[in-house]
Order: structure tokens, then sequence, then C-alpha cells
């Protein structure tokens, strides 16, 4: 999930956000997940 994805259901449960800086902040530094179980865990959040 895209940052401001992530962002925005951090917000819906009220939880405490922090807004970046800096768009490039937004943008991740891993083209896909390391591992296949990590992949797993990311396509199934």
């Amino acid at each position: 999930m895209i940052y401001w994805q992530e962002y925005i259901l951090r917000l819906l449960k009220g939880e405490e956000t922090i807004p970046p800086k800096h768009a490039s902040e937004t943008w991740l530094t891993e083209v896909k997940p390391p591992a296949k179980k990590d992949w797993e865990l990311a396509v199934h959040k």
C-alpha cells in the first residue's frame, strides 16, 4: 500500500499521524518486499 493510503487508514482509526516534511518521504525505498513472506503479508493486508 502506498504511504498516503496507510496515512488515511491511520487517521480513520484515530491513530496519531505525522505528515511528511517533503513528498519524497512518501516514496518506497524498496521496489518490492524483500522476501516471499513479506510479499504475502503486503498482498493480504
